[in-house]
């Protein structure tokens, strides 16, 4: 079982919420906002949380009888008190003073059940001052008929009609704790805004390679019982989970508790790469920290999720991003639900750098959504052909933007027809490579630049700004810069000059570290992809965010003449550690690492 926690410094699919923030200003705490009281408009959304009894069109009211449930009291007091617990917006489950839940068996029986499934979830509609409750799992009503619940057709049926009667000892449905509060950081002078960001967030992975890899959700509209378990392929003790133990530990015998939810005794873990780590109370904590904005990005990748095994949604990625589109859409609307009503909760989707800043401004956490896949648009390349047209990056791109996209990886770890992803190195290097091959019929290739792209051999990069826009364009729009998997500034990319970054005084480009081998391969794509991405400029909204975050860096000479490094004098960048907390990190890294290696040659020694 794991004892300590592994500190392991490597990227993952699933990225820890936090580990990429980048601190913009002193953190301010923001409270939650009360329910609102009910009226005409909201008073089906003002259930939520609530405290009450049913009673019936004739005056009688529900009670708890065994596993049924009867109408046969006329007392408020001799009544079951049920919790309301928004499971989406207008939907409720009836939560008793036990932990039974009012349910159906699909037919016309109504049930107590102590277990959170889609027949507990109730739609609930305003017929005035009266309510109708309808399963929302396949729209029966429920009704009062020869004292007792039971389910109908749905209809105009009076014994349909319930009151909700406010009462008083309703338990408290399960849910994560926060654990923070207080009141919102001040607005600056000039409207400065307070908080951090996190430009970095894979919050719907658990979609990701076909959706049965990763172990929990954001949320469960039947709420934390139902969203953080484990997944059922890691049972006994974690020891089937092969792909968590070799990934997550190094090890493919390691074990883990998999009990999850209450006890959480292995995960959530920074480490854990298949266990849920931005549940939404999680990351209302962090917003409640100062978290004011962060980028949700879409993952996906059709070839390993062609070769997991468990699936249950398709692998290719265009509908991967739809299906996390929509999953982040209801997420917002079940935090709505929880507060009162739409527009009401404190996760606020975000489509521009004026309502970004209004819903930071606002105490709220402000969500940009981008994409992060291997073959946008269905554009992958086999054998060197590109297996898509202009007409359909256009459609894709198109499709992105009316879904909020406004941030966009064009290649990720593997090659596709819009350009080549940069090699990895080591271990990771050579699976990459071998899903390269499985995806695109060719490993990765490189050739000496000539002509025009000779010019950038050399190039020295002097600042970074990863995942960030430059502006260069004239128009003022932010123009697209990508991660470290894909630099279009890169001889292996795109050349475009409104690409080109700021200059330090030797007039050379702020370029990531340069290669000096390009993909004959990518010449060909680049001006396809440069024409359909230069139509969507002049868009009336930027593309993204002008959120900049910057690391100093310094060039730093190294001489090695191992195969596989940096040729002998090659230029690489290392950044420079402010003289603060950072510099004593990295300091202890630094004094770990050396004992760590005492340690391994006292262990050779022992060994001749």
């Amino acid at each position: 079982m794991r004892s300590v926690p592994r500190l392991r410094g490597r990227l993952a699919g699933t990225i820890s919420l936090l580990t990429a923030a980048v601190v913009v200003a002193t953190a301010g705490v923001s409270a939650a906002a009360p329910s609102p009281a009910p009226t005409a408009q909201n008073s089906v959304y003002a259930l939520a949380n609530g405290c009450f009894a049913l009673r019936t069109e004739s005056g009688d009211f529900v009670r708890r009888d065994g596993s049924a449930y009867l109408t046969d009291v006329t007392k408020a007091a001799d009544a079951e008190p049920f919790r309301l617990h928004a499971a989406q917006l207008g939907r409720f489950m009836l939560y008793g003073p036990d932990g039974s839940m009012l349910s159906h068996d699909g037919a016309d029986s109504v049930l107590a059940t102590s277990e959170a499934t889609p027949s507990t979830d109730w739609t609930v509609m305003s017929t005035g001052e009266s309510f109708v409750l309808t399963a929302t799992s396949n729209g029966r009503q429920l009704i009062s008929r020869d004292l007792m619940l039971t389910m109908s057709d749905p209809g105009d049926v009076p014994e349909s009609a319930f009151t909700l009667i406010p009462r008083d000892g309703c338990a408290d449905f399960p849910e994560a704790k926060v654990g923070a509060n207080g009141v919102p950081g001040e607005i600056g002078p000039n409207g400065e805004v307070t908080g951090f960001i996190d430009t970095h967030v894979h919050m719907n992975a658990s979609e990701f390679m076909g959706g049965n890899l990763h172990c929990g959700r954001p949320f469960d509209p039947q709420g934390v019982t139902a969203a953080l378990v484990d997944c059922p392929d890691h049972q006994p003790d974690g020891i089937p989970a092969l792909l968590e133990n070799v990934l997550s530990y190094g090890n493919p015998f390691e074990t883990h508790d998999t009990t999850g939810w209450p006890s959480f005794a292995d995960w959530p873990a920074h480490d854990s790469l298949t266990h849920e780590q931005t549940y939404y109370k999680w990351v209302e904590r962090a917003w409640r920290g100062g978290l004011r904005i962060f980028t949700n990005l879409f993952v996906a990748n059709r070839v390993l999720c062609e070769l997991y095994p468990s699936k249950r949604n398709p692998c290719d990625e265009m509908e991967t991003v739809r299906i996390q589109a929509q999953q982040t859409r209801e997420l917002q609307d079940y935090i709505d639900a929880q507060y009162g009503g739409p527009g009401r909760g404190w996760f606020r989707i975000v489509s521009s750098p004026e309502q970004a800043r209004q819903v930071a401004a606002d105490g709220k956490l402000a969500v940009t959504l981008g994409v992060e896949v291997s073959e946008p648009f269905g554009c992958s390349v086999r054998n060197g052909i590109p297996q898509c047209t202009e007409d359909d990056i256009d459609r894709g791109l198109d499709e992105l933007y009316d879904l909020g996209v406004r941030q966009m990886i064009v290649t990720h770890k593997f090659d596709n027809a819009l350009g080549g992803a940069r090699f990895d190195g080591g271990v990771t290097g050579v699976a990459v490579n071998i899903g390269n091959y499985l995806g695109t019929g060719e490993f990765w290739q490189s050739e000496p630049c000539t002509g025009e792209c000779a010019a950038h051999q050399g190039r020295r990069r002097t600042e970074s700004s990863r995942g960030t826009p430059t502006r260069s364009d004239a128009s003022g729009v932010p123009l697209w810069s990508a991660m470290q998997f894909a630099r279009p500034d890169r001889p292996r990319r795109i050349h475009d000059p409104r690409f080109d970054g700021p200059r330090d005084d030797r007039g050379h480009r702020s370029h990531e570290r340069q290669d000096r081998r390009r993909s004959p391969r990518h010449s060909r794509s680049s001006e396809l992809f440069r024409c359909c991405f230069q139509s969507q400029l002049e868009r009336p909204e930027p593309l993204q965010a002008d959120l900049r975050a910057r690391r100093i860096c310094r060039p730093v000479r190294r001489a090695t003449g191992r195969i596989g490094r940096q040729a002998r004098g090659a230029w690489v960048h290392r950044p420079v550690a402010r003289r603060t907390d950072n510099a004593k990190r990295e300091l202890l890294l630094r004094l770990r690492l050396r004992r760590r290696h005492q340690r391994l040659r006292a262990a050779g020694r022992t060994a001749r």
